[in-house]
């Protein structure tokens, strides 16, 4: 296929996947719509090449380092440690439907299609990443259309199940006046004065400059991955090193925003998840039906029961910690999304509106990004070795 036909065509499906996402308020995430258009697209005469035709693939993995050292620079050692609670609930929570589809699935699934499955379950692009590249490696590309189906369905049952316990929450919380004030005259908006042990000069602090920074920290990153032989994933060691050096101001704070490039940059990096599905057949979705809801189910009774005693054990409302665990399906913009619908629908006033905002955004906002952006990577890491050593 010529290159600028191939390369205007996943642009395209993209911007109709965004917009989708959009309308939807990400029911029907951007991924989800780009995986169906292109297996259409794939069984109605796609030429199978479409993605290595567009050039993009050539540049996928070097840009998803990008992304993940971008992901890195997001994340706030002080915040996360003020709302430890919410991180040991997003975290566990996470991980007891993982542990429950490891345990229960590979006696019904097997062991390797079980263990791919509760690793995607509660992950990203990331953790799928993580768990092609090993599967291409060791010839077993033949799990993908399951995976995929996982991996863009389960917000398909997590947002609803979030939006109703949410609601449980909200009501009860509306009945504690005191609180309502309390959390009504909160401040979410706080400024980080805290000083870092570099400071960039202006220059660096340029698109292309604050690209370059992340870029280097990306390619460090990949040295030390083989420092290791492997046993840490370069993409594991590039989320670690994009923390580190945003701690010591190499980074700046959320730098891939600041890249002007991040849009193109997650294009990039989603495409290389997508290389396996033009051998994909219908018959192979069909047969995939089976265990996707056996996975969906077993996964969310895990989250759910783990996730409702661990707020009971931590002396944290139940509805909003199981709204926590199940952010591991979904993460942002819709743990910051749902609360405030919740808040539009429950609250008889601005106050209560603004107070349950306040209450339960972020807590939300936090587990999914314990849950989907940094527990996702090292379970994927744990997948990947426990299955190929």
């Amino acid at each position: 296929m010529v290159p600028i036909y191939a390369f205007a065509f996943l642009i395209v499906i993209f911007a109709i996947g965004d917009i989708v996402a959009d309308k939807t308020k990400a029911l029907l995430s951007t991924v989800l719509v780009v995986i169906v258009l292109l297996l259409l697209s794939f069984w109605g005469g796609l030429p199978g090449t479409v993605i290595n035709d567009s050039g993009i693939a050539a540049v996928g993995m070097p840009l998803v380092v990008v992304l993940i050292v971008g992901i890195g620079s997001n994340m706030d050692l002080k915040s996360l440690a003020a709302q430890w609670k919410t991180c040991v609930i997003a975290l566990l929570g996470a991980l007891s439907g993982v542990v429950l589809i490891m345990f229960v699935g590979q006696f019904i699934l097997g062991r390797y299609m079980a263990f791919s499955a509760a690793t995607v379950f509660s992950g990203t692009n990331v953790a799928i990443l993580i768990l092609t590249d090993a599967l291409s490696n060791n010839n077993m590309v033949y799990l993908m259309p399951f995976l995929l189906m996982v991996f863009v369905t389960d917000n398909l049952v997590g947002i609803p199940v979030a939006s109703h316990v949410l609601k449980k929450s909200a009501r009860i919380f509306v009945k504690d006046k005191e609180a309502v004030k309390k959390y009504a005259a909160m401040s979410l908006e706080g400024v980080d004065e805290r000083k870092r042990l570099i400071t960039m000069p202006e220059f660096m602090k340029q698109p292309s400059g604050v690209l370059a920074r992340i870029i280097i920290v990306g390619a460090f990153s990949f040295w030390l991955s083989g420092l290791t032989q492997g046993h840490v994933h370069f993409l594991v060691m590039s989320l670690i090193m994009g923390v580190i050096f945003t701690e010591i101001g190499f980074l700046d704070k959320a730098s891939l925003p600041k890249t002007q490039a991040s849009s193109f940059v997650i294009l990039a990096a989603t495409v290389v998840i997508f290389g396996s599905l033009a051998d994909t057949t219908p018959q192979m979705f069909i047969d995939a039906i089976g265990p996707l809801l056996l996975t969906l189910g077993i996964g969310f009774i895990g989250v759910i029961i783990g996730s409702f005693f661990l707020g009971k054990f931590l002396k944290t409302d139940p509805w909003l910690a199981i709204a926590m665990g199940v952010s591991c399906s979904f993460g942002m913009p819709t743990t910051f999304l749902i609360p405030k619908e919740v808040a539009a629908t429950i609250a008889e006033n601005e106050e209560e509106q603004r107070a349950i905002e306040n209450y339960q955004q972020p807590s939300m906002v936090t587990a999914g990004f314990v849950s989907v952006t940094i527990a996702s990577v090292f379970i994927a890491q744990m997948t990947v070795t426990l299955l190929f050593g």
